[in-house]
């Protein structure tokens, strides 16, 4: 469907028809034309009706009226819910079948039973109009009542009526788009019960029995329509009485209404009024508190919104975070492994600082036996040089004498050749211990030498030490405060965490205690339309 014709046709339908599938049986139901007993009949007929009857949901104040917004809820695969279920229909076999009434009594049934009774839902766009407060005391006040609605629809309604109960029936039925088995007068259903009978067979059930459902408090009698009433349902229904063959003229009354039935019944509506009344004014609290809970629902999502998106960058923020404490935690291990490393490197320096010391010991206990060597050897020169001494002290006494000793020269020159033999092997001793101090001394230097440079090696060694563990300190105190940090955030996740379950919780209760409610209210409302 594309025109606007075929879409006002698939809403109507929507709410105000009845198929079966398994009969081939397809309902459209005009409001104000018998559709609350053929409704009833049809659920009856489907098996649905006592569902519909246990359904606490609806906003009708009459218990018969229940079915035109439980049917849908109670029963959905009995409506109309595409514009593909209906092509379904049109091709399919189906009996469809609507019924139509005469304008006039169409429309004073509606204008009673929705207008003159204030029903809530029907009246609640009227409220303040004129024909809504008129006074209703006497048999003319109705009719005044009644001629002033239809002035109000004829200047404006008559181009878009806003309510389907005084809509025109060709307008809402729409014969020149829907293919009807039949349309038949609510007057003459002879024809139609007899295609019913044929078609349903044994389910057959008479549903043009007798029915006080939806019954008006106040028939409709001519007396009712005055002149310009009766003008004005020619004007605004003129293409009812042309499509369905119903007179100009005012259909004679079926019952008789005397004035003290119309005095008990003006009496009844009075209490009706009041009842519908303080009905509406319930009702706009109720629109108001779920406009209301609406504002705090659309709050609540935003804040869920806001939440999530707050919880998402938490999270982000933690991964990050994780992601900096693993390589922290990658870069403490470096750091660990770097100092196990130069402990390693620290025993070995150890071992070889031990090692050297032990060098250091055996070469000074070398150097303390060259030095008594060097003073045995230095004794042993001066008992030497003494000597010397002595001999030359002799050699002068024996110049001296050497003329007084010629004799004794040779004894004397032998003595002195054997004293300068002697003296010449301690000085070749002297030269070799002086050789010898020499290379100890030499020693000695490269000793203190390797240990100058041994001592230098394990200061640097101490001060790389106390570099790394100053660093070592520097990186615990810095894990110290990212386990702070940790904590804090699994605390403010915690905690956020707590909140958001508190908000579900809230979210949870809205949806399922409020929302619900809402999507109910919903299609009652639209249901409405439908009776």
């Amino acid at each position: 469907m594309t025109s606007n014709d075929d879409q006002s046709l698939l809403d109507f339908l929507t709410w105000n028809s009845c198929v079966s599938h398994e009969r081939q049986l397809f309902y459209v139901a005009t409001p104000k034309v018998a559709c609350t007993s053929l409704k009833w009949w049809f659920a009856e007929l489907e098996g649905v009706a006592e569902a519909v009857r246990n359904l606490k949901t609806s906003s009708e104040t009459d218990p018969e009226l229940v079915i035109h917004d439980s049917l849908r809820v109670a029963a959905p695969h009995l409506c109309v819910h595409s514009p593909e279920q209906l092509e379904e229909i049109k091709k399919g076999g189906f009996l469809i079948f609507a019924l139509v009434r005469n304008p006039y009594k169409r429309l004073f049934s509606a204008w009673q039973s929705k207008i003159l009774l204030r029903e809530p839902y029907q009246i609640e766009p009227y409220l303040g109009q004129a024909f809504v407060e008129y006074p209703i005391e006497t048999k003319s006040d109705v009719a005044g009542a009644f001629e002033c609605f239809l002035e109000y629809l004829n200047t404006n309604e008559k181009d878009d009526f806003k309510d389907w109960h005084w809509a025109p029936q060709y307008d809402l039925l729409k014969p020149q788009l829907f293919p009807y088995t039949f349309v038949s007068k609510i007057e003459d259903t002879t024809e139609l019960n007899e295609a019913l009978r044929t078609h349903l067979g044994d389910a057959y059930v008479n549903p043009f029995t007798t029915s006080k459902a939806n019954e008006s408090l106040i028939p409709y009698l001519p007396e009712f329509i005055s002149p310009r009433s009766r003008e004005l349902i020619e004007l605004l229904y003129a293409k009812d009485f042309e499509a369905y063959g119903y007179s100009l003229e005012l259909p004679p009354a079926k019952v008789n209404f005397s004035d003290e039935h119309l005095d008990l019944a003006l009496k009844g509506i009075q209490l009706l009024r009041g009842r519908h009344l303080r009905i509406t004014e319930i009702r706009q609290h109720c629109n108001a508190e779920f406009s209301a809970l609406l504002v705090d629902k659309n709050w609540l999502a935003e804040q869920r919104e806001v939440w999530m998106a707050l919880c998402k960058e938490k999270e982000a923020e933690l991964v990050d975070l994780q992601g900096y404490c693993a390589t922290e935690a990658q870069a403490f291990e470096a750091t660990r492994a770097e100092l196990e490393r130069l402990k390693v490197e620290l025993a070995q320096s150890n071992a070889a600082l031990a090692h050297s010391n032990s060098e250091l010991q055996r070469s000074n206990a070398e150097l303390a036996t060259c030095s008594e060597d060097g003073v045995q050897l230095e004794a042993r020169l001066a008992n030497s040089v003494l000597e010397a001494e002595g001999l030359r002290s002799e050699l002068v006494q024996a110049s001296s004498e050497l003329v007084q000793l010629k004799s004794s020269l040779a004894q004397t020159n032998s003595v002195m050749a054997q004293a300068n033999s002697e003296l010449a092997q301690l000085k070749a001793e002297l030269a070799r211990s002086a050789t010898e101090l020499a290379q100890s001394g030499s020693e000695l230097v490269r000793s203190n030498t390797e240990l100058a440079k041994s001592n230098s090696e394990l200061s640097r060694s101490n001060n790389d030490l106390a570099q790394t563990n100053q660093q070592l300190e520097w990186s615990r105190a810095e894990l110290e405060k990212l386990k702070v940090n940790v904590a804090s955030l699994i605390s403010e996740r915690e905690a956020f965490a707590l909140k958001h379950k508190r908000y579900l919780s809230v979210h949870h209760f809205v949806e399922t205690g409020l929302v619900s409610r809402l999507r109910k209210a919903g299609q009652l409302v639209k249901g409405r339309k439908g009776e």
